[in-house]
């Protein structure tokens, strides 16, 4: 298929072909599209100078490299993505469980874990065996471990009694 984008097979660029596709400085009518402009990426060009695969990681993650994989970003660098900081609390901007809680996947490839749990046994410590984390600012997609307190599941419940919805 003849094309106006690329260059020709003699590589004189699109501009200088004239309107019946042939070229205006050797009249070959063999078009190339040009690489996409991602760095070791073999595929052609199809528009804003990328290839499918990464206009579509672009539009999905804000970068053409991708948001999934995120290579050589540390756990906490993508954790922080996630992360709203107001001045009370860390909220968390993206997936959410059932009941309010944020999930994450520290690695790319591992199961989901409660995003609150992970960042209280990063930023303090593990949580000790037979406790919960107990949110002291009663907001369930907080992630700042100053609000955590890790407490036995009757001095959780204890605490939440106020704050309970009946049904």
């Amino acid at each position: 298929m003849v094309t106006m984008r690329g260059f020709c097979v003699c590589r004189h660029q699109a501009r200088s072909h004239r309107e019946d596709y042939s070229c205006g400085k050797c009249g070959c009518r063999e078009y190339e599209r040009p690489l996409c402009s991602v760095p070791r990426c073999k595929h052609e060009e199809r528009g804003n100078g990328l290839c499918n695969l990464h206009r579509i990681r672009l539009r999905r993650h804000g970068e053409p490299e991708g948001g999934h994989g995120a290579r050589g970003r540390s756990p906490l660098e993508r954790f922080f993505d996630h992360v709203t900081v107001t001045e009370t609390c860390w909220l968390w901007s993206t997936a959410l469980e059932r009941l309010g809680y944020a999930l994450w996947r520290p690695a790319g490839n591992e199961k989901k874990v409660l995003a609150h749990r992970w960042s209280y046994e990063f930023f303090v410590g593990p949580i000790p065996v037979g406790l919960e984390l107990d949110h002291l600012c009663r907001v369930r997609n907080c992630v700042n471990p100053d609000h955590l307190e890790a407490v036995t599941h009757l001095e959780n419940m204890r605490r939440a009694q106020p704050y309970r919805v009946r049904r």
